[in-house]
């Protein structure tokens, strides 16, 4: 998992400049990579197109009302193999890691309502092979979120 390919110092300067602001033209990003703005448009497309970066909106949920997130907590009995297939095959999942810790596998899950919820939590989840335990967080309010 992950880590099989290496940046260099072109593309980390690219995808910095993208984290920083998504917006920010190949005019602007070839200058703070060193490169030609046509470089820098081939090299963003290239990392677009193998999987290193995507293009992504993220809602501030603290802002739209309505729009609510929650991380699940797994316990798994046996291996993490099958649960994380299954669960990445669910369509009300964001998102599926395995970890450490107290947890074996977390997923994040977005939501309209508490039924909605419920309905993932007790149709979904807990319907998985090999899940022994699901505990739901709610995030009060968001303090710094980078992911992209």
């Amino acid at each position: 998992m992950g880590g099989d390919r290496l940046l260099d110092d072109v593309d980390s300067a690219l995808l910095a400049g993208l984290r920083a602001d998504g917006r920010r033209s190949y005019l602007q990003l070839a200058a703070d990579a060193g490169v030609s703005p046509y470089t820098a448009r081939r090299r963003v497309q290239h990392l677009l197109d193998t999987g290193v970066a995507r293009v992504a909106v993220r809602v501030n949920r603290d802002v739209v009302e309505g729009a609510r997130q929650a991380v699940i907590g797994l316990s798994v009995e046996g291996s993490t193999d099958p649960v994380l297939e299954a669960a990445g095959a669910l369509v009300g999942l964001d998102g599926v890691v395995p970890c450490t810790g107290v947890y074996d596998v977390l997923a994040w899950v977005s939501f309209q309502d508490e039924r909605e919820l419920l309905r993932v939590v007790s149709e979904d989840i807990r319907a998985l092979r090999g899940v022994r335990r699901a505990e739901v967080f709610f995030p009060l309010r968001t303090v710094k979120d980078t992911r992209g």
